[in-house]
């Protein structure tokens, strides 16, 4: 069996920087396919892979007979299992790198070598090595007595490490062999998929959590977004494969890294926790070794903050992601959006004053210069005459500038670029519905499944489901022959509010379009992160990777 053009090779590459995802894909036969629904799962087996060994590339049809609901990768024969509504068939678990064991932990992926025999089911179900911050049970609780001010009397004294709760571990298997996917194709289009001329689009999921913790099937089934995309004009028209030429992205962050020097001591911590001396040593320090040190200086991320993430190494992450935007980047078509509270998740909720909120920022980012903590003190004045509700907001705003809210204004900028070359349009949303915090949107993306944070409004999920699959197909969120969302323009401000701007204590859920209330004034001063301290270095090559501190210098040392 072979993939869409845009198939499954462009979603394996895709899927080599992201780890794990959940990708609803296009798939289409060119091969002759015997039924046997009631097929049990085979023994599955996968041979080492030699040093010397290419890449698997075959040609004809392959010498097993596929049954029904399964794929020859190349590499593997994967079987997918029919759902028990009968509406979609998934294929757990499709491996798309070798796994990032033995010599290749710590390296760039590579492809898939040697050809597996049996068929995979997808039976093994890892997820990465990973823990939650110990600040995030601390956040929830907060967060729930938000809405009353005085239960917030409580939040006054600082949080830290001592007062986390015991660290918290995903319910699945941890293992360093995870890159891995799933694919989950409708019944329909699987039926269909000799047929010409049948096209279904490509929704490619890439789950959230700080760089540091969840998994691809954490929120649910995609379902309810094969339900939006079917209509009574198309009752066979569904969402598979991903249109490479757009992208959703809910609530884009990016928590800055401070600089080189505490990139250093984060490194210099995690050799002390696993006994290893150098990199050298941590390519073949056993992996339950690895997982622990994890695991603690995850747990111990200061409130709101994360100990590890992406970090500037001039090789895989050239720059700050809103100043290689501000060159002349390619951005597709978007629809992009944020929570109205989406920082407040990340807020401390003891820091109530602009003081506070000072040297919070010169913990977080040692060496910030005094101009950037002038401009704070400014421009997110913290009021503290009109309750504790109040100033935590104006708290909230900050942290939603520097990591969430502007790179929506980067990444449209972007796009009104590249829109020089082609139609690339930017519709634009704001999540209001209460609580309107960070990832409560996701409970609307996966309904009918069970929201991990809040109930969710039956209708709304509906509406912006149904807006996710439209985009999907034809760049576009409004439902046939209606208007209702026009495109975000600089000269022309509007996005989609899911549910009232001005709710404050009851929720709403109506969707209205509107005018952008977002105060993106500070965005463009942001976009250089000034608080930054780059690396002090003559350049890099290509074999050098790790910034270690010497002498209070930064110096490189060669990849090993």
């Amino acid at each position: 069996m072979k993939c869409h053009p845009l198939g499954l090779a462009a979603l394996l590459s895709f899927g080599l920087h992201v780890h794990a995802a959940l990708v609803h894909v296009d798939v289409s036969s060119d091969g002759d396919i015997a039924v046997d629904v009631g097929m049990k799962p085979q023994s599955f087996s996968r041979p080492e892979r030699g040093r010397s060994g290419q890449p698997v590339r075959t040609s004809g049809k392959t010498a097993h007979k596929l049954e029904e609901y399964q794929v020859d990768l190349d590499y593997e024969i994967h079987g997918g299992v029919l759902s028990e509504n009968g509406k979609f068939v998934t294929f757990k678990n499709i491996p798309y790198a070798e796994p990032p064991i033995g010599e290749n932990r710590f390296q760039d992926p590579v492809p898939i070598y040697n050809r597996a025999e049996g068929v995979n089911y997808g039976l093994v179900e890892n997820v990465c090595p990973q823990a939650q911050v110990g600040w995030a049970p601390k956040a929830m609780e907060f967060l729930k007595d938000f809405p009353n001010a005085p239960a917030l009397a409580k939040w006054t004294d600082p949080i830290t490490a001592a007062d986390y709760g015991p660290t918290q571990y995903p319910p699945k298997n941890v293992s360093e062999d995870c890159l891995t996917l799933d694919v989950v194709v409708p019944k329909s289009v699987w039926d269909n998929r000799n047929s010409r001329g049948i096209q279904a689009a490509v929704i490619a999921w890439v789950h959230g959590g700080g760089f540091v913790y969840g998994w691809k099937d954490q929120y649910g089934s995609p379902e309810g977004l094969f339900d939006a995309a079917t209509n009574e004009t198309e009752p066979e028209q569904n969402i598979i494969y991903v249109k490479m030429q757009g992208a959703i992205l809910q609530s884009a962050g990016h928590f800055p890294q401070p600089n080189s020097t505490q990139d250093d001591e984060t490194y210099t911590k995690f050799l002390e926790l696993t006994g290893a001396k150098d990199v050298e040593a941590l390519w073949t320090t056993d992996t339950k070794i690895l997982q622990d040190a994890n695991a603690k200086m995850v747990h111990n991320s200061k409130y709101g903050y994360f100990n590890f993430g992406p970090t500037i190494d001039g090789y895989y992450v050239k720059d700050l992601p809103g100043k290689v935007l501000a060159d002349d980047f390619y951005v597709p078509a978007l629809l992009v959006g944020h929570e109205k509270l989406d920082s407040l998740l990340f807020t401390p909720p003891w820091i109530r004053t602009t003081e506070a909120l000072l040297d919070y920022v010169q913990e977080l980012f040692p060496g910030v210069p005094q101009a950037v903590l002038d401009t704070i003190a400014s421009e997110y004045q913290i009021p503290t005459d009109l309750g504790p509700q109040a100033s935590l907001l104006a708290v909230a705003d900050f942290f939603d500038d520097i990591a969430i809210r502007c790179n929506s204004v980067y990444l449209t900028q972007a796009s009104e670029k590249s829109k020089q070359r082609t139609y690339h349009p930017v519709f634009r949303y704001v999540f209001n519905a209460l609580p309107a915090i960070h990832g409560y949107d996701t409970g609307y993306t996966y309904y009918p499944s069970p929201p991990l944070i809040a109930p969710v409004d039956a209708k709304l999920a509906k509406f912006f489901q149904k807006a996710i699959v439209d985009f999907s197909r034809y760049l576009d969120p409004n439902p046939e022959g209606v208007e209702t969302w026009q495109p975000y323009k600089s000269d022309k401000k509007k996005v989609m509010n899911m549910g009232s701007p001005s709710q404050l204590t009851e929720p709403d859920y109506t969707p209205s379009f509107g005018d952008d209330l977002m105060n993106s004034t500070l965005c463009e001063y942001w976009r250089s992160a000034p608080w930054y301290v780059a690396p002090k270095s003559k350049g890099r090559s290509s074999g050098q990777r790790l910034v270690v501190q010497d002498d209070a210098r930064d110096t490189l040392a060669e990849e090993l």
